[in-house]
């Protein structure tokens, strides 16, 4: 059929089907889809590698036929080049969900989701460190994706850490980081992780201990009973 604008209008779905395309006469690959419900849209197929492709070219009342002629032939021009304009489409589409995700899924969503759905097995006390040392060290990086922390930026951050005396802090802070990234990777939100054999300063043990006599004086200090000299007296 050629199509024109009063056949467009006369076109009506059969009751027994949900659509049915009807093709251009004039411009090859052109259609028109008619639903049951009676929109209509055009739409330009075409082959590649034996299989049919479509691509939606918009709703007849919006796209003059003059317009979705034009459109098709341009599809036409690719595909005779060896493009898949449907397949391009498609992988553009999931290419911006996929930046779509990796933008959404944050530091701050990874800390938060490593606390809430796998540390609460874990020591309440080691859990609430974790993810304090995490926040604070990385305080910069929480509202950015959680996939662009890179092990130059974590060691960076590290050094920080050490320069500043806080060795140890930057020791617990690699490990803290390396297990939540590493949770990240096995439920397949993360690739990588940064926090992968991260060199650390080495931290000095503790070499001194409280004398008898220091031991006794503290003793006698927390004679008064209270809270605190309760603490104290256990911890000796």
């Amino acid at each position: 059929m050629k199509l024109t604008q009063a056949r467009i209008a006369a076109l009506k779905c059969p009751g027994d089907k949900r659509d049915m395309l009807v093709f251009d006469d004039e411009q090859r690959g052109l259609g028109v889809r008619v639903t049951a419900g009676g929109s209509k849209s055009y739409l330009a197929q075409y082959t590649v590698h034996g299989h049919k492709r479509r691509v939606p070219l918009g709703s007849c009342a919006a796209v003059s036929l003059a317009k979705a002629r034009e459109a098709a032939r341009a599809i036409a021009g690719d595909v005779a080049k060896g493009k898949d304009p449907a397949g391009e489409r498609k992988a553009a589409t999931v290419e911006a969900r996929r930046k779509a995700a990796h933008g959404a899924y944050t530091l701050a969503r990874l800390v938060d989701d490593w606390s809430a759905l796998h540390l609460t097995a874990k020591r309440p006390r080691y859990a609430r460190e974790a993810v304090r040392a995490l926040r604070l060290a990385f305080a910069d990086h929480l509202d950015l994706p959680a996939a662009d922390l890179d092990r130059a930026a974590v060691v960076n951050i590290l050094d920080g850490l050490s320069r500043k005396g806080r060795a140890a802090m930057a020791a617990r802070t690699v490990a803290y980081g390396r297990a939540a990234y590493s949770w990240g990777m096995k439920r397949g939100t993360l690739a990588d992780n940064p926090f992968s054999q991260v060199p650390v300063a080495p931290t000095t043990k503790r070499e001194r201990f409280l004398t008898d006599d220091e031991l006794i004086a503290l003793w006698r200090a927390t004679e008064a009973g209270g809270s605190f000299e309760r603490i104290v007296r256990l911890l000796l």
